[in-house]
């Protein structure tokens, strides 16, 4: 039974506008989660984007927070974030000109995330076994993708995990157009030893991620570096980012750090048409999975990698119109040839 759920149903409109060269970053001081629409300016050339906010349910009762950006006419991309983050972490490709005037843009809040559910019973945030695992985080794809046909699928950091948890769920890519992974590996949780994916997460690393509810600054410094010991990211967008993780509940983190599980095998057994809709993205400089076992993981499954230069773990964060520029090359010729 569900304890505690967002109190209010989750609908509207809210206006952002950019402009151009200027990546749209939150406002200081303004509660992350419950953002407020601020008026709209008048800036000659600015790209306005037009949130649609509304609500979604779980099979197993859990409400969705979802935000929607672009053309509704156009080919659906739903973007996952990652663990103790929020839909916000999708900010700057919901506001790319590029992007949203070709594409419906669909990010949601995950379960124990953002503004959806939080006040979840155990059973709605972990489960035995990695096979039940894979379909309890596969619900809330299922939720957010119910009645889109196609949908290009992209994942950062555990949204990775939860679109190949769905893969998993589906024993395959149910008409998903492309799948583009980034920043997260194909097998979660402990290996034996000389797997090449021994050595993805060094012991400090994890410390900090599984303390990132508690210490948010911390977490944040770690995903948002570009490269060891680099601090050139923004004040701003530190504290934001710390934010949103002290405003995930523990018990969200340490569910989704007890789901363990090994994709490799569904992934290498997929059809070879299939694994070409898949594109992982590896950023060179990222600061919670080395990138040399990054790319010796999905090497093994076959999977093509796109490789960043001078970028770490939060890619779309730090960098989102370049990560969008990536999407298009990927998302762009499967738009025009959606899957059988």
């Amino acid at each position: 039974m569900l304890r505690r759920q967002h109190p209010e149903a989750i609908s509207g409109v809210t206006l952002t506008v950019r402009l151009p060269g200027h990546p749209g970053r939150p406002e200081a001081g303004i509660d992350p989660i419950r953002r407020a629409s601020a008026p709209l300016p008048d800036f000659p050339g600015g790209f306005v984007s037009v949130r649609h906010h509304r609500s979604v349910r779980t099979a197993d009762g859990v409400d969705l927070h979802v935000v929607e950006a672009g053309r509704p006419d156009g080919p659906a991309m739903v973007l996952v974030h990652g663990l103790a983050s929020s839909s916000s972490a999708w900010e700057g490709l919901l506001g790319n000109e590029a992007l949203a005037s070709r594409f419906r843009l669909i990010a949601f809040d995950l379960r124990g995330h953002g503004r959806s559910g939080t006040g979840l019973e155990p059973e709605q945030l972990a489960a035995e076994g990695p096979e039940a695992g894979a379909r309890l985080w596969s619900l809330d794809l299922d939720a957010v993708l119910a009645g889109i046909g196609s949908p290009i699928l992209v994942g950062w950091s555990f949204g990775s995990g939860v679109i190949q948890s769905w893969l998993y769920a589906h024993q395959g890519l149910e008409g998903a157009a492309a799948v583009v992974l980034a920043s997260a590996p194909n097998v979660i949780g402990p290996v034996p030893p000389g797997d090449v994916a021994e050595g993805l997460v060094s012991p400090e690393a994890f410390g900090v991620l599984a303390g990132a509810a508690r210490d948010g600054l911390s977490f944040a410094r770690l995903i948002l570096a570009d490269a060891e010991g680099d601090t050139s990211f923004s004040a701003e967008c530190r504290d934001h980012v710390a934010a949103i993780a002290e405003a995930t509940p523990p018990g969200t983190v340490a569910a989704v750090l007890r789901y363990l599980i090994d994709f490799r095998p569904l992934l290498s057994s997929l059809a070879s048409p299939d694994r070409a809709r898949l594109t992982v993205i590896a950023a060179e400089g990222d600061q919670l999975f080395a990138y040399d076992a990054m790319r010796a993981v999905w090497a093994q499954v076959n999977v093509r990698a796109v490789c960043v230069p001078e970028a770490g773990h939060a890619l779309p964060l730090r960098h989102p119109d370049r990560f969008a520029r990536i999407l298009l090359d990927i998302a762009g010729p499967a738009a025009a040839s959606p899957a059988p």
